[in-house]
């Protein structure tokens, strides 16, 4: 067997057994700094289940007039792995209630709420055809892609390339329509065999793995070997992190990385990630218009 394919073997196991604790403990120790601040992007995690959080702290955001202050401040969304969903969802303007009542239906229809592992092989078909339920059309969302005229767009997807030899690198993709979106983000979540039974996503003819493999394999000292195009031109980012909300945070029982919980644990999660949006709104602490005071 190749290094690289025994190398996301291992990476698959790793998602599947390994705990929350084991690898985000550190996060979570400190919460996000206090003060208005000028942000250059907004940046969304890898979480896998937790997916559900993000959505609910990105459904405050659009709610909150979002696309209308990224477009006037030109802030940038990117999105890693499970993050890459829920940036290409906010950037096109999706309705999360209905993307989440889509997802659980589907997930319904597939039975993986009664299996004992869950979405383990048919993840990969049920995310795509969950995306292309949720996602408007190239009209609706032209504004989000990136185009030749514009030189420019508003959504970058991580992914991690499948190259010999198997080396710390992520590249950085910049989706030119919604078919496009789809398919940087199915590279960008693919968990090796788990997704759908195959060790690589294909986009652009290039073989892909999961955005945040390194960040998996290495922890924190994956930012020192990954490459430089990573960290330039972003000098003031926003990350979204479920881990520091410290309530959610201490108080989820979820057993590992990418359990599969109930349709009410999944709304709950929407609820948390809302509120803690929410709080740093009032702290000034996301790329938001200022919450009027009250006189």
């Amino acid at each position: 067997m190749q290094l690289w394919l025994f190398i996301l073997l291992l990476h698959s196991v790793i998602a599947l057994l390994q705990q929350v604790g084991a690898f985000s403990g550190q996060q979570a120790r400190s919460g996000p700094s206090s003060g208005k601040k000028q942000y250059t992007s907004l940046s969304f995690t890898g979480g896998g289940i937790y997916y559900w959080w993000q959505s609910g702290f990105a459904r405050y955001l659009l709610e909150h007039g979002f696309v209308k202050y990224q477009q006037t401040q030109g802030i940038v969304v990117k999105g890693t792995s499970a993050g890459a969903l829920t940036a290409t969802m906010l950037v096109t303007k999706c309705d999360f209630e209905k993307a989440a009542a889509v997802a659980i239906a589907l997930s319904e229809r597939e039975g993986v709420f009664e299996k004992p592992l869950g979405l383990a092989f048919v993840w990969g078909d049920i995310v795509r055809e969950w995306l292309d339920l949720c996602i408007e059309d190239d009209k609706a969302s032209e504004h989000a892609f990136y185009s030749n005229s514009r030189q420019r767009g508003v959504l970058e997807i991580t992914a991690t390339p499948v190259v010999v030899p198997f080396a710390p690198k992520q590249v950085i993709i910049r989706p030119r329509s919604k078919i496009d979106a789809i398919a940087a983000c199915m590279a960008s979540v693919h968990i090796p065999f788990f997704l759908d039974g195959k060790p690589n996503a294909i986009y652009d003819g290039k073989a892909y793995v999961d955005g945040s493999f390194w960040q998996f394999v290495l922890g924190a000292k994956s930012d020192y070997f990954l490459n430089k195009e990573m960290r330039v031109d972003d000098d003031n980012p926003c990350v979204v992190d479920w881990t520091k909300d410290l309530d959610f945070y201490q108080t989820t029982k979820l057993a590992s990385f990418l359990s599969l919980v109930s349709p009410q644990g999944l709304r709950d999660m929407m609820d948390a990630g809302y509120c803690y949006c929410a709080k740093l709104h009032a702290r000034g602490e996301v790329p938001l218009p200022p919450l009027a005071r009250k006189r």
